[in-house]
């Protein structure tokens, strides 16, 4: 029996990345970014939605890699992650957003014995596709570490 899961794939630097879409709430434009002071570089600052402050992270600068640059296909991925049996709402920069993917369980390869164990804990899984791997990422794993000091309402 085929267990098929939905991914919505995006690219943050030069590489794809996808996460499962029960972690997504919604998808939104790049829009002005409220600095928040004395807080750690990943930590972007908050963005209004629906009338509440979104706290909004850099996924490049979360994944290790160098600060964003903001053009026309920057989105903010809307999730909702579960740290310590917490939920909350949290924005993911990202470079652009790519396509909602139907991924076989069967298709997806363990992720390759390299890297910090950081990394180990957050990449659940390789998908390929069109001559590309896709990263699959655990969201909640990806903001975990130092979430519950910077992700203060739960919702």
């Amino acid at each position: 029996m085929e267990n098929i899961n939905s991914y919505l794939s995006f690219k943050i630097g030069d590489e794809f990345y996808a996460a499962n879409v029960s972690y997504i709430n919604s998808i939104i434009e790049y829009k002005h970014i409220t600095k928040v002071p004395d807080m750690p570089d990943f930590f972007l600052g908050v963005v209004e939605i629906r009338g509440e402050a979104l706290p909004v992270v850099d996924s490049r600068l979360k994944l290790g890699l160098s600060n964003s640059t903001i053009t026309p296909k920057s989105s903010i991925i809307v999730t909702d992650v579960s740290i310590e049996n917490m939920k909350y709402s949290v924005g993911i920069l990202v470079d652009e957003v790519s396509a909602v993917l139907e991924i076989n369980e069967l298709d997806i390869k363990e992720p390759p014995g390299i890297g910090s164990i950081t990394q180990a804990n957050f990449i659940i899984g390789m998908y390929h596709n069109s001559n590309k791997f896709i990263m699959l990422l655990d969201l909640d794993k990806v903001l975990a570490s130092e979430g519950k000091l910077y992700f203060k309402t739960p919702i």
